[in-house]
């Protein structure tokens, strides 16, 4: 199991230089490179084909749906609430270059594609089937072994992206805030919470190379992308994970 995640992964970070990282697209801000990115890298790959090889991997019987993070309703929410409110917390102490919601709104949108990708490939995935194999560790051990593998993954896929975010320095700073996503969600263990959790991480880094002038409108290709992220992850969970395995 863990070469089929490994291998979506590899798949999803090559795509991720291809259409992203090989022409600096972060840099460009090309308008139809930016969409074409996010549906290919991160929504097909990165998101339905993540969850079509998490469905397989739960029909087999060897991961539960809910050690994927896919959890009840009631505690999703929950998760949710706390996610947004500890999320918010952290982004507001960091001091990021504008607090203006319409910019913060915009930029949340902006990384939300990606950041779902994020959760799915390399914690959902990659992460809880490192846990699960090496279950005979105990818990905790197993853990950090879950911990550790999405975390380092994490960071080293942004050498697929464009400057600065594949510089070795970025890299390294981004698998500590890895960490810190791991920790979060093998906690939780609830993909939605997480992927807003680690939304307002990326927020904070995205914003800080970017121009806030640039994110003072309303940008309606941004939001719809993120209500379209949001409904092709719910609608493909639930359609993937319907019924028993």
């Amino acid at each position: 199991m863990l070469g089929i995640a490994l291998a979506v992964y590899l798949f999803w970070t090559l795509a991720t230089y291809l259409l992203e990282g090989r022409v600096n697209l972060l840099i460009s801000g090309d308008p139809v490179g930016r969409l074409t990115y996010a549906v290919i890298a991160n929504l097909l790959i990165g998101t339905v084909l993540a969850l079509y090889i998490m469905n397989l991997f739960w029909k087999s019987g060897g991961i539960s749906r809910e050690e994927f993070g896919f959890q009840p309703a009631k505690r999703t929410l929950v998760s949710l609430i706390g996610a947004f409110v500890l999320g918010l917390l952290i982004f507001v102490l960091q001091s990021p270059k504008s607090l203006d919601p319409v910019v913060v709104l915009n930029v949340f949108a902006q990384v939300f594609t990606t950041s779902t990708a994020e959760i799915l490939v390399v914690y959902a995935l990659v992460g809880v089937t490192g846990v699960c194999l090496t279950r005979s560790l105990g818990r905790i051990p197993s853990l950090i072994v879950g911990i550790a593998l999405a975390s380092v993954l994490f960071g080293a896929y942004h050498i697929a992206h464009s400057p600065p975010f594949n510089t070795l320095s970025l890299i390294l700073l981004l698998t500590l805030i890895g960490v810190i996503t791991g920790v979060f969600f093998f906690l939780v263990r609830e993909i939605y919470s997480t992927i807003v959790f680690h939304n307002f991480l990326a927020l904070f880094g995205v914003m800080q190379n970017a121009d806030p002038a640039n994110f003072q409108a309303p940008n309606a290709l941004l939001l719809g992308m993120m209500v379209v992220t949001v409904a092709v992850l719910v609608v493909t969970e639930r359609y993937l994970f319907r019924g028993r395995p």
